[in-house]
């Protein structure tokens, strides 16, 4: 069954599908676990419309006829117009830079959650919050001129979670391997479908389990905590508030470590994927790591048809 390409894109709420499908050169995304990465162009035609202004909201469909899947909504970054051509290229991003969520700012929050930390900050700007940490839990988090985005980024790197700013959604969820993996969902794509598919295994060691140490000046002795079991063992030091925070942040280094075992990548026709989500790949030769998580997705669509490039990591 032959598949048609299309899509759907409404403008500061009006439709504008019709009117910019005769003028449509290409549509572009990129879906990344880092969100800073995130972007989306589209490139038209532009003699006979305005370009659209910093700031205004594009909400984006893409997949084929009867069959369209929402990919997000976006905050214009800068349109470019080349005179030669009247090709218009416009750059959007998820997230609205310019709002204050780049500005830096010191707060500190006592006795309080994750969950508490991230609804407070998504107030700010009319955000929602999906958090898969609901229990994560902190006696003093100190945010010190340093920016929202900046400061989201640092608790997602100390929980282990990937962060994320997209469809006007906050996002904390688990990276691929770490605790609460259950929760991501899981593509199954055939090996024999894809298109210059490539799989690489990678030199480094799988630690068993790792062992956070730091000095009590309460109880003036070292303390420790083990998280995960078996050796090999990965042992940190630093300065750790309490025992949880010690946990918390022994369970992030001992999933890093446990990830990049193996990394590739391969292209495939327009699929309703996202990043941060899992893969698993079927028909790869034995001995073959087939489960991945989705580093970065690349949709691209235009004259050639609707295709993704997915990179992949273990």
């Amino acid at each position: 069954m032959v598949k048609f390409p299309d899509f759907k894109i409404i403008a500061n709420d009006k439709d504008v599908t019709e009117s910019l499908r005769p003028h449509l050169v290409s549509i572009d995304y990129t879906d990344d676990i880092d969100d800073e990465a995130d972007g989306f162009t589209i490139r038209f035609q532009g003699d006979n419309f305005k370009p659209p202004l910093f700031g205004d909201s594009l909400k984006v469909w893409l997949g084929y006829v009867g069959d369209l899947w929402y990919i997000g909504s976006f905050s214009v970054l800068k349109s470019r117009i080349e005179f030669e051509t009247l090709e218009v290229e416009v750059t959007a991003t998820p997230v609205n830079f310019g709002s204050d969520i780049k500005e830096k700012r010191t707060m500190a929050y006592e006795h309080t959650t994750l969950d508490h930390i991230l609804h407070t900050i998504a107030a700010r700007y009319k955000l929602g919050v999906k958090n898969s940490f609901p229990k994560r839990a902190y006696k003093h988090k100190s945010q010190t001129d340093q920016s929202d985005l900046d400061f989201m980024q640092r608790l997602a790197k100390e929980s282990g979670a990937t962060f994320a700013i997209k469809n006007n959604t906050i996002i904390f969820c688990p990276k691929n391997g770490s605790d609460g993996d259950k929760e991501l969902p899981t593509f199954t794509i055939d090996a024999k479908n894809t298109k210059g598919l490539w799989v690489e295994t990678l030199d480094k060691t799988a630690y068993g389990s790792c062992v956070a140490s730091w000095h009590s000046t309460k109880e003036n002795k070292t303390k420790s905590v083990t998280v995960g079991k078996g050796k090999p063992v990965l042992h940190i030091k630093s300065r750790f508030k309490d025992e949880s925070d010690a946990r918390m942040k022994a369970l992030a280094r001992l999933d890093e470590s446990r990830r990049g075992e193996a990394r590739g990548g391969f292209e495939y026709e327009g699929i309703n994927i996202i990043a941060g989500a899992k893969v698993l790949l079927s028909n790869l030769p034995p001995g073959w790591i087939s489960s991945f998580g989705i580093k970065q997705v690349r949709h691209s669509w235009g004259d050639g048809g609707y295709k993704v490039n997915i990179e992949i990591e273990n």
